[in-house]
């Protein structure tokens, strides 16, 4: 017997291909082409968020297309927080890491089977380190905007239970300090990483 939602899981998963094209596309970007810039990673982290909101509306069709389950209630939102140490690398010579910023994240879940997943998360700063004998350099990694994604609580044929799949666009900031020259040399830098958060069921 044919799925009658079958149509609405396709948009999703169309949906979920162009978030990761999105994502990767910063990475195959010649940042000395023209339109390359800040600008053009503003606009995606826009689209991944335009398109987030797209996928949880066709959830919510979906939901409705499949009706109701009488025996299934859903439940209400759970919050935890997550407590743990990042590992960063770059691929600046002059202070190629690994950092090991501490991290704090807040999770939480909605949602029927608790299946939506919404994470705030603080300030990741690592350094200072010494560029130069005399500049002090920190850089700050924080989110760019809201960062939402899904929760397989009970699993399927594809996909393990208790795994998530949160896209994310994060940014980060340099700030230096010392002697005058420093700023010039180093100079504030901004940049912009789109990644999916994964996680596998819990071992």
């Amino acid at each position: 017997m044919a799925d009658p939602c079958q149509a609405i899981r396709d948009e999703i998963a169309q949906l979920r291909d162009a978030i990761t094209a999105d994502q990767e596309e910063p990475h195959s970007i010649d940042p000395r082409e023209p339109g390359t810039g800040p600008a053009r990673k503003a606009a995606l982290m826009a689209e991944i968020k335009d398109l987030l909101g797209q996928i949880h509306a066709k959830e919510d069709e979906l939901s409705i297309c499949v009706g109701p389950t009488p025996e299934i209630e859903i439940e209400p939102p759970v919050t935890c927080t997550f407590t743990g140490t990042a590992t960063v690398t770059t691929s600046d010579s002059r202070f190629p890491g690994p950092f090991f910023p501490s991290v704090s994240a807040s999770l939480t879940f909605s949602g029927l089977a608790h299946s939506r997943v919404q994470v705030m998360m603080m300030l990741m700063p690592f350094g200072p380190f010494t560029v130069f004998s005399v500049c002090a350099v920190t850089i700050s990694v924080a989110p760019m905007g809201t960062i939402a994604g899904t929760f397989n609580r009970d699993g399927d044929p594809v996909t393990p239970a208790g795994s998530m799949d949160i896209p994310a666009v994060f940014g980060a900031t340099s700030l230096v300090s010392g002697p005058p020259f420093c700023q010039f040399v180093l100079g504030e830098t901004r940049c912009y990483l789109a990644r999916s958060l994964r996680a596998g069921p819990p071992t």
